[in-house]
């Protein structure tokens, strides 16, 4: 693995691309030796003898391997690998690990398409992402992660550098009176409307991050971004990736799935991306 120079942002963005595709092989091989050891070497083989239509695929490709765990198009193979995977993951902490593999699928999709700008801050998260999961599963991969961490330098809750925003305590309630609605969906229901081709980051100190930009959103909307951070740490108070739709409802990923968090005006958000 080759690492980059963080003040080109091609090099970063060909790290993270490599960093996954590294992710997705590590986890094939350690996935068939689980089920080699416990099933026989010919466990793939005996499954493309049942099912018809997987013989083309290829597991060693990251995309599919999620795809393939991740959705219900092959069943037999998905339960399969999940088998493997579960003799690592404890019961109570499985929902996170599918979770997390799904947001990688996401963050593949993103850095592949460039989505996201090829950024240390941005290249940290994903190697966050994939530390969490490999050192669940003892992947190879835990040696690259830990190499570009030291490279880069720990992240911390003030992520790239997020200046403090404080205002007082009586002006955030009165934004977040703003924006709260009474009529509001459920926290964390399932949103059908498509999404915005835009993707964020909360972070733990309350900051909104455009990945795409790397601007906070306290840099465009200034304190009013305190409120908005306050309003969403309280109702997902993890962080982690957010996206939009056109009328302005922001999600997260609850249980499985993208899931109302709150909705916001352009005023209370990055420039353009919300229509009135």
């Amino acid at each position: 693995m080759a690492f980059p120079n963080t003040e080109i942002q091609e090099q970063v963005r060909n790290c993270g691309i490599g960093m996954i595709s590294l992710f997705g092989e590590d986890f094939y091989e350690e996935v068939s030796s689980i089920l080699d050891a416990s099933t026989g070497k010919k466990w793939l083989e005996d499954i493309q003898k049942k099912v018809q239509g997987i013989n083309h695929l290829n597991l060693l490709d990251t995309s599919t391997l999620l795809k393939v765990v991740l959705r219900p198009d092959y069943p037999l193979l998905r339960d399969k690998i999940r088998e493997a995977i579960n003799t690592r993951i404890e019961k109570i902490q499985r929902q996170d690990f599918y979770n997390r593999l799904d947001a990688i699928l996401d963050d593949r999709n993103q850095w592949v398409h460039n989505q996201v700008k090829g950024t240390k801050w941005n290249l940290l998260e994903l190697v966050d992402d994939l530390d969490w999961l490999a050192r669940r599963m003892n992947l190879k991969i835990l040696t690259e992660c830990d190499q570009l961490k030291s490279i880069l330098g720990e992240k911390s809750q003030t992520l790239g550098g997020t200046k403090s925003i404080s205002t007082s305590i009586s002006k955030v309630v009165e934004d977040l009176k703003e924006i709260t609605n009474s009529e509001e969906p459920t926290i964390g229901s399932e949103i059908a409307d498509p999404f915005l081709d835009y993707s964020y980051t909360l972070q733990l100190s309350g900051e909104i991050r455009d990945r795409k930009t790397d601007l906070l959103l306290s840099e465009q909307i200034g304190s009013r971004a305190e409120a908005v951070g306050t309003l969403f740490l309280a109702r997902k108070p993890s962080g982690g990736r957010l996206k939009i739709t056109g009328a302005g409802e922001v999600a997260a990923y609850f249980d499985g799935k993208w899931g109302y968090l709150a909705r916001v005006t352009g005023k209370d958000w990055f420039t353009g991306h919300v229509t009135e």
